[in-house]
């Protein structure tokens, strides 16, 4: 697994690097994953000459490999003609449904076995269904379990729903800041409540 970020920005750098991690895999018979292509695989909306050189020598290597390569993409809404045009398979991945969701969750849950794992288990299967929480991918799934998990552990507890719900919630509220209308507002009450504390503690 290789994040294209890691290949350099000079034109050089990318080739011989992608050169060396495409001969590797080939030797080693391995396949190859390219995390973060959307720079890549994204359509040229102008013309740049080091986009284009960039460009180049990374297609340029893909297509001399015989490697067996995977690219990931997050917002390659236009794709590249000249890609899609050459890949033996495109795949899209739709919102993951509840179902999925939770098998996340239990996943991790097992994979922590934690004493508490069944009234877990049972709160995942019941209680994620409400409005506290949204829609989420594999990687907020993630990221919401392990700072659960870093409130228990802080209080020396053992991983409970309470401390699940108390991240969700949390996670619920910045989602609802960063794609509400009222978030200008706010910000601007909380700048005014600060000035307000401030005078009030001179």
């Amino acid at each position: 697994m290789v994040s294209c970020g890691h290949l350099g920005t000079e034109p050089d750098v990318v080739g011989e690097r992608l050169r060396e991690i495409l001969l590797r895999a080939a030797n080693w018979r391995m396949v190859l994953l390219l995390e973060e292509a959307d720079f890549f695989l994204r359509e040229q909306q102008s013309f740049d000459i080091r986009y284009s050189a960039i460009l180049s020598v990374f297609r340029y290597q893909l297509e001399q490999s015989e490697a067996l390569v995977f690219m990931t993409a997050t917002r390659c809404g236009n794709p590249d003609a000249y890609f899609t045009s050459r890949m033996a398979c495109a795949l899209g991945l739709h919102p993951l449904t509840r179902v999925y969701q939770k098998e996340i969750w239990n996943d991790m849950i097992v994979s922590l076995n934690p004493p508490t794992s069944a009234q877990l288990k049972n709160y995942i299967s019941k209680g994620l269904d409400g409005k506290e929480v949204w829609d989420m991918n594999g990687r907020e799934i993630q990221a919401c379990f392990k700072a659960a998990l870093a409130l228990a552990r802080q209080s020396n507890e053992d991983l409970t729903e309470s401390h699940i719900k108390r991240v969700l919630h949390l996670a619920r509220e910045f989602q609802e800041f960063v794609t509400g209308e009222w978030r200008e507002d706010r910000n601007e009450s909380c700048f005014v409540r600060y000035a307000e504390e401030r005078e009030t503690s001179r």
